[in-house]
């Protein structure tokens, strides 16, 4: 059981649906980072990816991701 008080959290959308075969999550990891830095977010340990759910629409694959990264206690 992992537990951390403070996390960025946030839900994507990946999959061939959304953008072919490009792999999403490095993009946003380093947006959510940026945007966590300019919010003075410093982050702490190591990050956390979950599927939420894969579904399908017009048979392409739609996934929706979970993304923790827990940061520093102010």
């Amino acid at each position: 059981y992992l537990q951390y008080s403070k996390c960025i959290y946030t839900i994507v959308e990946d999959g061939r649906y959304q953008n072919g075969n490009n792999d999403i999550k490095d993009k946003v990891f380093e947006s959510t980072l940026e945007w966590g830095n300019e919010q003075g977010l410093k982050p702490k340990g190591v990050a956390f990816v979950n599927t939420r759910l894969i579904t399908y629409l017009d048979t392409k694959e739609r996934a929706f991701l979970e993304i923790y990264i827990p940061v520093e206690e102010e």
